[in-house]
């Protein structure tokens, strides 16, 4: 049985909008040194309140931060959208970046194959996060009541 835990955790996707129409015409090689800027830049900006990347796939990004720091966690996802606009002003592989979060306990732990295993979180916590509304930045209500109550 492989070694789990549940835990509360702030959790969000970022994730940037219009990516495949925008990079339909760019050369492989070129979007892949593209992402690995994009994803040094989000992992570089939860880093700075704690939190974590669990995963990319393209351009979407599963970030995950700690429970007891929501205003942390909300202000550097806050900051996180500027920074990514400000380079897809620059690097034009889409229109704008999407930010969902949510709070919520799911079961942590390293998963996958025999040969190949990767810390990741699983539970009806992550679902209700892709869930949530597709537009700008999202929190979810107890994201919100959390922020509210810690006076952020």
């Amino acid at each position: 049985m492989p070694d789990v835990t549940e835990q509360q955790l702030i959790m969000a996707s970022v994730d940037i909008a219009g990516f495949a129409k925008a990079t339909r015409c760019i050369g492989d090689v070129e979007l892949f040194e593209l992402l690995e800027a994009y994803y040094q830049l989000v992992g570089d900006g939860v880093a700075s309140a704690r939190g974590r990347v669990i995963k990319f796939m393209g351009d979407g990004a599963l970030v995950t931060f700690p429970a007891e720091a929501p205003a942390n966690a909300v202000g550097a996802l806050r900051a996180l959208r500027r920074e990514v606009e400000a380079w897809l002003a620059e690097h034009p592989i889409g229109e704008w970046v999407a930010v969902r979060a949510h709070l919520g306990c799911v079961a942590c732990g390293e998963l996958g194959t025999a040969d190949d295993r990767r810390y990741d979180i699983i539970g009806h916590a992550v679902v209700e996060l892709f869930r949530m509304t597709y537009a700008g930045f999202e929190l979810s209500a107890a994201l919100q009541e959390a922020l509210d109550t810690a006076g952020g």
